[in-house]
């Protein structure tokens, strides 16, 4: 994430530096559990370390690679 705030113009709010960085993760084929853990990660550290917490995130959001037979299973 620090690596692509400093490809981002400083006037970007944080949630749309937020949405940029999530949706990349998504364009480049992560995982969505990938994309998941990074946003629960960025959520903390905007709310805890820096005390601001994140109010509206829309990011693309990466697909999920489980098919809906291994969530269902059958009886």
């Amino acid at each position: 994430y620090i690596t692509a705030l400093f490809q981002m113009p400083p006037a970007l709010a944080s949630e749309q530096k937020v949405e940029a960085f999530l949706t990349a993760l998504a364009q480049q084929d992560c995982s969505a559990a990938t994309q998941g853990q990074a946003f629960n990660a960025l959520v903390y550290f905007y709310g805890t370390a820096l005390a601001k917490p994140l109010e509206n995130v829309d990011a693309l959001r990466a697909k999920s690679s489980l098919s809906a037979s291994l969530l269902r299973p059958d009886y």
